[in-house]
């Protein structure tokens, strides 16, 4: 798994650059160095970043609004009595375990991932650290800390995952036996130094049943694996009912599992106007603070100062810029041209269409020409509601379910059995292109 991200890697690293700067600094590979981003002379690819993933959020879910609605598979099961009900007391859990337990910060990392590097990754657990007031804990999570794997279908099923926790946590979470004494002396005296274990999900494996430190259903779909690489022991085992995982991907290539993005693909127009603003600013300075040209009898008495006299005795003395033949209009140009190719890779142009309107459009006409620029973004959104808003509110849901924060299951689902599945309608502006 390792091997296989190796290769998008570099090309990560240069996106960063460009568009995202603030991804630069991963704790674990970073420790106990200062990391300083590169500083780009050019920020379009940053303002262009930030738009369309705030932009792509606010259109999918926003957390100001209703995008989303729970029903059942089969419609005549949503006429059954009681059915109505329970989903709707549904619907106002699920809104609220997403308003108060940052679900909407998550999402809004996944999406910048998504369409800086490619993948953006999300991680939703319950916290039972006070049974009588469990939640569900939405998290994002940065793309150098993971690695994944698809199975045959194309879905994501294999996460690793490099935690990087508090000693304290550590002995808390898999306790103090499992550690050399020197480890655990050392979470004792300084209990916020950080350890780097790895997490592995993955489809059931009952060969690591024997690991686990608390019995669990071995009926679960997925294994959960806690490994000390540097003690070569295996900490814990476990399962999930559901992939805990939230993994988004802009757009991808068959047999690859990790995404493309608008970041990857404008790199080349990103480096070329970073160095056009570069020589730009260069001629600026140039053009308002010029080499000059003096003649050799003036030596000596050639400072050019605001207000200066410099007198000769000879009329063809004389001190002039030197010409280079330069045109900063044209540099400017070319810039400005760059500049839109750049939004254009990241589709600022649909966010921003009340901002670039010329005024004379009619409401109607706005509605029209975002559905007809949403159209094109039609694969991408698919991709994030298979990908991250299904599987996000299915798990919340279940995750409720098993802990009785919901009501009773009508008794025309139960019945129903293996037929009363679960939908959901998605409500968004893109989702209804």
């Amino acid at each position: 798994m390792e091997d296989r991200r190796r290769r998008i890697e570099p090309t990560w690293d240069e996106v960063i650059d460009f568009c995202n700067p603030t991804r630069a600094f991963y704790a674990p590979k970073d420790k106990g160095r200062t990391i300083k981003p590169k500083t780009p002379y050019n920020s379009r690819g940053v303002r262009s970043l930030n738009i369309a993933s705030a932009g792509f959020q606010a259109y999918t879910a926003n957390r100001q609004g209703v995008w989303c609605r729970l029903k059942m598979t089969d419609d005549r099961l949503n006429e059954e009595d009681g059915v109505a009900d329970f989903l709707e007391v549904a619907d106002k859990a699920l809104y609220a375990e997403f308003a108060r337990n940052c679900f909407y910060d998550a999402i809004a990392e996944i999406c910048t991932d998504q369409h800086g590097t490619g993948t953006g990754y999300g991680l939703i657990e319950e916290d039972q650290t006070d049974p009588s007031r469990p939640r569900v804990l939405f998290q994002g999570r940065h793309f150098k800390g993971l690695w994944i794997e698809e199975n045959q279908f194309g879905e994501v099923d294999t996460v690793l995952e490099e935690p990087y926790l508090p000693l304290r946590d550590l002995m808390a979470r898999f306790g103090e036996d499992q550690f050399p004494p020197a480890l655990v002396d050392r979470a004792r005296k300084r209990p916020y130094d950080q350890y780097l274990v790895k997490h592995l999900t993955k489809p059931i494996d009952k060969r690591f049943s024997r690991f686990a430190l608390k019995p669990f259903d071995e009926r679960m779909r997925y294994s959960s694996i806690w490994y000390d690489e540097k003690n070569k022991q295996i900490l814990d085992a476990g399962g999930y009912w559901e992939l805990p995982w939230l993994v988004s991907r802009y757009q991808k290539n068959s047999g690859y599992p990790y995404g493309i993005s608008p970041g990857i693909c404008a790199l080349g127009d990103m480096m070329g106007a970073n160095q056009m603003t570069k020589s730009r600013l260069r001629l600026g300075q140039v053009i308002s603070d010029p080499t000059l040209v003096a003649d050799e009898h003036l030596e000596g008495r050639d400072d050019v100062l605001p207000g200066g006299r410099i007198y000769v005795s000879r009329k063809d003395m004389r001190i002039e810029p030197l010409q280079i033949g330069a045109n900063y209009p044209i540099a400017l140009d070319n810039e400005e041209r760059q500049d839109r190719i750049i939004e254009e890779h990241f589709n600022v142009q649909i966010y921003m269409m009340l901002q670039q309107s010329d005024g004379t459009m009619t409401a109607r006409e706005i509605i029209e020409r975002m559905g007809e620029k949403a159209a094109i973004l039609g694969h991408t959104t698919g991709r994030f509601l298979n990908e991250v808003l299904q599987p996000a509110i299915r798990r919340t849901f279940n995750l409720l379910l098993r802990s009785g924060r919901l009501p009773p299951v009508p008794q025309a689902l139960i019945e129903a059995q293996g037929e009363a599945g679960l939908d959901v309608e998605f409500l968004g502006f893109f989702t209804q292109v």
